[in-house]
């Protein structure tokens, strides 16, 4: 089958008017603003092009979520300038906790992300503004990327990362919750439940070789103190991947890591950015090297989220024997381990992905209890919705022909 891929990037880094989401401490202490840029934020997009089927595009996206309501509303934008359907259109947030919160002047959402942020009318009138801007730049780099396009070649590689920890530890009565090992000497976390690596290697025929990966540990090395703009630790692991592999354009998807952390999280010291990133980006800089080839013919299913029948949506995109799963959710490692259980072919997560609908803890977290089963019960959800979502992602990958 003939596949085709084209690139292109922008800049997304908000000015200074713009308060970053993530914490709440951060914004009640700092106010509707941050205090500069550490480093650039950006959104990329891979356009793929066959013979059979409308293009697709699928963005990398410097931002910790996007409201299901905004999401859906950008994906037309975007599908309406390409000439393609909104369905085939990924807004994929790489999950930075340094990062804005777009939103429209009036709030897209059923609820707002935090109290803090839905009070401050001057902080919305700045996210509005930025996002207007973020509208725009999504459809011009589509646009570019689809008018770029180049035959290419496709591979594939998994590997086990070791750079994130399983931040809920039992105890007696409950669960503690690490947010990280300097605060919480006394929690000893264990490992990271779904430690694996996935990535796509495109190959263009002008050698550009288009890096897309996944790995489910959360964007948090930076914490609630530090108020600047950075893509955190993928940002400075796509530094290393560009160094490392020639002619390189790591796009990063954020994987089900709804209970993980990076060894170094929620701390301010800008240096560790540099070793989580180096952490993330050395193993994988190795392995991609020994990527599989990939029969690029390409599938694509959707099937509604359990509960949610008017929400967004779970999407497969089937590449070959690899299949990408897009969700709208932070997903439990817990969980996605469940779904790698039922399958021997890969399998590639790209969570909170076109919108943002809460944690999907798995049965025995909502026992346990936490601030992920709090934040989730809050939106609805009930003790075996994750597995009941684990299920309808494996139907999903049955029905496109996934083994």
């Amino acid at each position: 089958m003939d596949l085709r891929a084209g690139f292109a990037a922008a800049d997304i880094t908000p000015g200074r008017d713009c308060p970053l989401v993530g914490y709440d401490f951060r914004f009640e202490t700092f106010g509707g603003t941050n205090d500069g840029v550490l480093d650039p934020l950006g959104a990329r997009v891979v356009c793929l092009k066959s013979a059979a089927a409308d293009p697709l595009f699928l963005f990398s996206l410097d931002l910790c979520v996007l409201e299901s309501g905004l999401a859906g509303r950008l994906r037309a934008s975007v599908a309406e300038s390409v000439g393609s359907d909104a369905r085939r259109v990924f807004l994929c947030c790489t999950h930075t906790h340094s990062g804005p919160f777009p939103r429209d002047r009036e709030s897209g959402g059923k609820e707002p992300l935090t109290p803090q942020l839905e009070a401050q009318g001057e902080a919305r009138g700045a996210e509005a503004g930025y996002t207007e801007g973020l509208e725009r730049k999504l459809c011009r780099v589509a646009r570019q990327a689809a008018a770029l396009v180049e035959p290419v070649d496709v591979r594939h590689i998994e590997l086990p990362c070791a750079f994130g920890y399983n931040r809920r530890v039992p105890r007696e009565g409950g669960v503690r919750l690490c947010w990280n090992v300097h605060e919480y000497p006394g929690l000893l976390p264990a490992r990271n439940p779904d430690p694996t690596v996935s990535a796509l290697l495109l190959r263009q025929a002008s050698g550009r070789a288009l890096l897309l990966w996944s790995a489910g540990v959360h964007p948090v090395t930076l914490g609630k103190t530090s108020n600047r703009v950075s893509a955190d630790w993928p940002g400075a692991a796509a530094r290393f991947l560009r160094e490392w592999i020639p002619d390189c354009e790591p796009m990063y998807f954020h994987g089900a890591g709804g209970e993980v952390h990076p060894w170094l999280a929620t701390q301010d010291r800008a240096e560790a950015l540099e070793v989580m990133g180096r952490a993330a980006a050395a193993p994988l800089a190795a392995a991609v090297r020994a990527a599989r080839a990939v029969e690029p013919g390409i599938t694509l299913v959707h099937a509604p989220l359990p509960g949610l029948p008017n929400g967004p949506e779970v999407s497969v995109l089937r590449m070959g024997a690899v299949a990408l799963v897009f969700l709208p959710l932070e997903f439990f490692a817990s969980l996605s381990v469940r779904v790698r259980a039922a399958f021997t072919q890969p399998v590639f997560f790209a969570t909170v992905s076109n919108g943002w609908e809460g944690y999907w803890p798995d049965e025995a977290a909502f026992a346990a209890g936490g601030y992920e089963v709090e934040a989730a019960k809050s939106r609805g959800r009930g003790p075996r919705d994750g597995e009941r979502l684990a299920d309808t992602v494996s139907e999903l990958l049955r029905g496109a022909g996934h083994t």
